[in-house]
């Protein structure tokens, strides 16, 4: 299980790092150059599974804490190695957050705003703005695991109390676990109150990524897998036997998520049909050359400071960044009630809309859809109404189908082949948490400084993750594998040895 829990927060940095190869825009520090659709299909079909599959193994350790701390002592132990370094990295990563992101709009040209981003960034810590947002960063996990294992503690008691009035239903329990994860209609079951929840959430992407408000579904799918991996915890003697399988559900799972990318990308079609011909017509708007209504409303939602970009020959490969800013101050202001009464320069839309934003952008959308369908595509997303409601489930379903044979799949994999005790999974197992809190912002910062070089992805990928995991690990081994950060993430101070090779060889 450590073997497996480093590699589902190590998942998160490959995950983080292939954000800025997407050529689209997707909220990361910058679109790189180099980008293209496989890194897409990558971001994708991870993000199906690594968190459901860490949420999991969190709740077969927190099963095997407090039946050792018992409940106080384990409410304790959260505390410290949860809301402790949740508190103190917060405060200390938002700032640079908002910092390397502005430096990234600005290296890129992809700002709107009439000064730089990094000035305005500035005056938003200064401020405190930045405090107010709702935004947790990365360490959302960290929130949402501490508020399972918090409502785990006070439940747990209850289901105890129930449990032991019917003693053979707990082992039924048991045996339908054990046969859900060894027999291939397992996952048909396990999927379907999975693919519910996700269902009722409607994010296409899958489970959305929350902030500090409570999202009760995605507290409800989380908590489901920290359960799981709670039960499994009684049945841990069999552990070996319980995942199995990973030769075909491994494959399985690649070819569903195949299928699964192509209705996403369905479901999220391109606001823009055809770009080159859309540019053209708003250059001649820059000119004064234009005379079409629907151009001259659409161009007026532009910031000034890309007029020179529009009318500029350089192909859409070298100006990535501008074509995508361009086209987020269109989206923007398409989610106004009022598109016209958006200030592009700032490109923000009244706070006090925002429960309509997304019924206008599709009203909107749809209305320049038909005035102008040569440029512009119709709002496709999964709807709940009339018999998409049927399609939109099949789809959900069939996602929770995929992510079960994955998080089922790597659960097997890594018992066939990592099972024994091993100094070299032992270290990084120890050293993912710290690996996973720092390497935002600074896999995104190397993103920034790499992202507008002309060189091919599978260079810049591994020269990214490669040399974020070397400071990240280097700072692991000096300054917090020996030292009090150490006793706050891990509960242990190791001896200080000079070198991390020589550590790592236990």
């Amino acid at each position: 299980m450590d073997s497996t829990r480093a590699t589902a927060l190590l998942l998160g940095i490959l995950f983080h790092t292939v954000w800025t190869y997407m050529p689209v825009y997707a909220r990361a520090p910058i679109i790189d150059v180099s980008g293209n659709v496989f890194w897409s299909y990558f971001f994708y079909t991870s993000h199906i599974f690594r968190m459901h599959l860490f949420f999991l193994i969190a709740g077969f350790f927190g099963a095997m804490l407090i039946g050792r701390y018992g409940r106080s002592g384990f409410i304790k132990h959260r505390l410290v190695r949860l809301g402790v370094p949740l508190l103190v990295f917060f405060i200390l990563l938002k700032p640079l957050f908002a910092l390397t992101w502005a430096l990234g709009a600005d290296h890129s040209g992809a700002y709107v705003g009439p000064e730089t981003a990094v000035s305005e960034a500035w005056v938003e810590i200064v401020s405190g703005q930045i405090w107010i947002d709702g935004g947790l960063t990365h360490l959302w996990f960290l929130y949402y695991l501490l508020l399972i294992c918090l409502l785990g503690t006070v439940l747990c008691p209850v289901i105890g109390r129930v449990a032991g009035k019917f003693p053979g239903d707990l082992s039924k329990v048991d045996r339908f676990l054990e046969l859900a994860f060894t027999r291939f209609w397992g996952v048909l079951v396990l999927a379907l109150p999975v693919g519910i929840l996700l269902y009722l959430d409607g994010n296409p992407f899958g489970t959305s990524t929350p902030g500090a408000k409570i999202d009760v579904l995605v507290l409800a799918i989380y908590g489901f897998f920290y359960a799981v991996g709670w039960v499994i915890h009684r049945q841990a003697h069999q552990v070996s036997t319980l995942f199995s399988g990973w030769r075909w559900r491994l494959p399985i799972g690649l070819l569903l998520s195949m299928g699964l990318f192509v209705c996403f990308a369905f479901a999220n079609k391109p606001l823009i049909r055809d770009w080159p011909l859309l540019r053209s017509e708003m250059a001649k708007a820059v000119e004064g050359r234009q005379k079409d209504p629907v151009i001259l409303e659409v161009f007026s939602f532009v910031p000034d400071k890309f007029h020179d970009y529009l009318t500029e020959g350089k192909t859409e490969y070298e100006n990535l960044n501008q074509k995508e800013a361009v086209i987020a101050s269109i989206d923007r202001a398409l989610h106004a009630e009022e598109p016209k009464r958006i200030d592009p320069d700032k490109g923000r839309v009244d706070p006090d809309k925002k429960e309509r934003q997304w019924r206008n952008y599709f009203k909107n959308r749809r209305q320049l859809s038909k005035e102008a369908p040569e440029l512009f595509g119709p709002p496709q997303r999964f709807q709940k109404t009339g018999a998409e409601k049927w399609m939109a489930f099949a789809y959900f379903y069939g996602y929770a189908v995929c992510l079960w044979l994955f998080v089922i799949g790597t659960l097997s994999f890594f018992q066939r082949f990592c099972n024994r005790h091993s100094p070299v999974w032992r270290y990084l197992s120890e050293s993912s948490y710290w690996v996973y809190i720092l390497h935002m912002p600074l896999i995104p910062l190397l993103q920034v400084a790499t992202g507008l070089w002309p060189v091919s992805s599978l260079i810049k990928i591994p020269l990214v993750v490669g040399t974020g995991l070397l400071i990240c690990l280097l700072s692991y081994h000096y300054l917090v594998r020996s030292t009090f950060v150490g006793v706050m993430l891990n509960g242990r101070k190791h001896p200080f040895t000079p070198n991390p090779l020589t550590a790592m060889k236990g």
